[in-house]
């Protein structure tokens, strides 16, 4: 028997991207400016466009979506989420991108909407049917 794994993951493909009933942009940092003499900081840099178009926001599955972890003496909550983008999305994405929620459906949970997210990691797989991102809610 042999098994047309191409149209298998067309398929698949297609019935997740039917899922991805949200709307987002993802950037990436800008490279820092100059240096601000007065507050010693350096001005942010512009942010390169990297993705924009239909997105799927869910707590991951069978990981602990909050983690505390301490900075410096201060211990911080971090929640964790997965972003899933259409498998055939053309510009690679790297950690440290920024996912922002631009719209949700009617469905969808309008407090997304303008919530931002740190990517960091990229799942990786040679049959997947969307590219997922691993991302903390941005501070």
């Amino acid at each position: 028997m042999t098994v047309d794994l191409g149209g298998i993951l067309a398929d698949g493909r297609s019935m997740v991207a039917d899922l991805m009933q949200d709307q987002c942009t993802i950037t990436r940092p800008g490279t820092p400016g100059d240096l601000n003499q007065q507050t010693g900081q350096h001005e942010p840099g512009v942010p390169t466009h990297v993705y924009a178009g239909p997105c799927r926001l869910k707590a991951p599955v069978g990981v602990n979506a909050s983690v505390d972890e301490e900075a410096g003496e201060l211990e911080v909550s971090a929640s964790r989420y997965q972003v899933a983008i259409p498998f055939d999305a053309a510009t690679p994405i790297e950690p440290d991108d920024v996912v922002t929620i631009t719209a949700v459906s009617a469905y969808g949970d309008p407090w997304l909407v303008d919530r931002s997210f740190v990517v960091t990691d990229i799942g990786y797989s040679s049959t997947s049917t969307a590219r997922k991102l691993s991302v903390e809610e941005a501070s």
